[in-house]
């Protein structure tokens, strides 16, 4: 059998289950002794090979060799005579959470082999993204030297050449998708050399660079890290989970790892950030997402960057409480800034006739630091591409979030004419436009889009891992699906399909916006949970039909008793 031939569509979404052979999934249980809905949630991921699912399992993972990358030996080399040199060395990183713990990974890392490196962060508002010939000019009236970007320099060119103009050597270290042109110089990138896992973000391709350093200068194995960068690989969990990079393969060993430093609370500033941000015990990859990250990317969206690597940086307690309260503060702005611009984003597309294949909208006045987590909003909310631009004294500037079926790098090409400035990757953008432009913008897209996307594109999805039935509800299984985390894109926590369900009770919470339940699934009752569902109370109370219902099944402890729940994301009539 296979799955994967079920579709069933909601009101909302449509239900696709991975693909998977059951008898498989049923090798795969008895080899690995995990309940029977386990195996068919790795079968379906890919992970039916006993062995494969065992190293998984159990975060068994030998690190690839630094020197595949194609300009490794050079780099190694480059750096390695710039601290037998003492010579000057300067790191540029970007002012996102990659770019920030890149840029402090390679600050300490660098302070461990004996230099006294610089750092330099770009403002947002006063350079932009990435590597501006403005920034080029400071670092070099600061002396010759080296240069190494971090998190950005691929698309720079001009700025690199103007950087070895002045008199600074350059290496570049960056993950986001290269132009035509690459920069000359030694240049770290997944796509640069046979180095076989092309997920890691600008933290992880700083980490390999200083392992290389370690193999090359102190005789450290290729395939595993030294104790002293394991010791730094809570910088590199952050950066990966918030860069939103698959947590598959290497990455996901160093987020496991890294996971076990941040609840540690290692670093003061860190530790009294997550206090602020309500992170009680364990830290996991939502906290990381949901809490740290984006108090630590506010200072970078509002004012200056700096405040976060100070943070990651310090070792003093009040200094490191200084800056976690202002990192809390700045990011309860932004949250009431998102919040003005989400709601005039979603009067535009409320005034719209019909909904385009894309969303591209513009405010004069949206600050330029909030519009991509508003555009991601949308694109959640309306299941479509959106672009969002600020604009300000004629100029726009904005970002862009998409959908898996929709490049929108590839867009922006298509409109290359009408753009100052653009960059990113298939799924997130950064653009600059002179405002004139934009209803040319508009139109490039929304032709570009209609050519590209199939109307089956834009219907959201909930995608399943499995059918989940009555015996499965249990606490052992909800405890062996919560053994596959960390959880993240390339590893979503697993998504369950409950078929001809019956709704016991279903009430609101007292403020009407959550769901409270009773569910059966073949006789087995069970509690179920959902948030934002509060106005289906009704519907689910009244009705006595059965129902497909999209879940998770998690562990819930309350007053020292633990029990199996439900997460209910998708209702819907069964039939439907």
């Amino acid at each position: 059998m296979k799955s994967g031939q079920f579709q069933a569509q909601t009101q909302s979404s449509l239900f696709v289950i991975n693909r998977y052979r059951w008898l498989e999934a049923e090798r795969l249980a008895r080899t690995l002794g995990v309940p029977l809905l386990v195996a068919q949630v790795l079968a379906g991921r890919g992970l039916s090979d006993p062995q494969a699912a065992k190293d998984f399992l159990e975060h068994h993972h030998i690190l690839p060799d630094p020197f595949l990358f194609g300009h490794m030996a050079d780099t190694v080399q480059t750096i390695s005579r710039a601290l037998d040199q003492a010579s000057r060395i300067v790191i540029h990183g970007d002012y996102d959470t990659d770019g920030i713990t890149a840029t402090a990974l390679l600050l300490v890392g660098l302070r461990c082999l004996g230099a006294q490196p610089e750092w330099y962060l770009p403002s947002r508002f006063n350079e932009g993204y990435g590597l501006s010939a403005q920034a080029v000019q400071r670092i070099a009236a600061g002396g010759s030297g080296l240069l190494i970007t971090v998190d950005c320099g691929v698309n720079y060119p001009e700025e690199v050449a103007l950087a070895r103009a002045s008199g600074l050597e350059v290496i570049v270290i960056d993950h986001h998708q290269p132009g035509a042109r690459l920069p000359e110089c030694c240049l770290i990138h997944p796509a640069v050399g046979s180095y076989p896992h092309g997920d890691l973000c600008g933290v992880g391709l700083a980490l390999k660079v200083l392992h290389a350093l370690h193999v090359k200068r102190l005789g450290a194995s290729p395939s595993e890290l030294p104790s002293s960068l394991k010791d730094e690989l809570d910088l590199v969990a952050l950066g990966t989970i918030a860069d939103l990079a698959p947590l598959r393969g290497e990455n996901r060993w160093y987020v496991h790892e890294g996971l076990k430093l941040l609840s540690l609370g290692k670093r003061p500033g860190l530790r009294m950030l997550a206090s602020l941000a309500g992170c009680a015990g364990a830290i996991d990859s939502a906290a990381v997402s949901y809490r740290l990250a984006p108090r630590l990317n506010a200072a970078g969206r509002l004012a200056d960057p700096s405040p976060p690597l100070k943070l990651l940086l310090c070792e003093d307690e009040k200094e490191a409480a200084v800056l976690a309260n202002q990192l809390h503060e700045l990011n309860g702005a932004r949250q009431d800034v998102e919040r003005q611009v989400l709601e005039e984003a979603l009067a535009q597309v409320e005034a719209l006739s019909e909904l385009p294949p894309i969303l591209v909208l513009a405010g004069e006045g949206w600050h330029e630091g909030v519009v991509g987590i508003v555009a991601s909003r949308l694109v959640e909310r309306y299941s479509r591409p959106a672009v969002l631009l600020g604009v300000r004294d004629g100029i726009a500037k904005g970002s862009g979030r998409s959908v898996p079926a929709y490049d929108l790098l590839k867009g922006l090409r298509a409109a290359d004419e009408f753009l100052s400035v653009y960059g990113g990757h298939a799924q997130a953008v950064g653009l600059t436009l002179a405002a004139k432009h934009i209803d040319h913008l508009r139109h490039v897209l929304e032709n570009h889009a209609s050519q590209t996307l199939d109307p089956r594109d834009l219907m959201p999805v909930y995608r399943v891992d499995a059918v989940i039935r009555g015996i499965d509800l249990n606490t052992d299984t909800a405890e062996a699906l919560a053994a596959l985390a960390p959880f993240g894109v390339g590893n979503p926590r697993p998504r369950l399909l409950a078929v001809d369900a019956l709704i016991h009770s279903a009430e609101p919470t007292r403020d009407g916006a959550h769901l409270q339940m009773r569910v059966g699934v073949d006789g087995v009752k069970v509690r179920g949970v959902g948030f934002r569902l509060g106005d289906r109370a009704c519907q689910l109370e009244a009705s006595k039909q059965r129902w497909s219902l999209g879940v998770q099944l998690q562990v819930d402890e309350w007053q020292g008793t633990v029990r199996p729940q439900l997460l209910i994301q998708e209702t819907s009539p069964l039939g439907e």
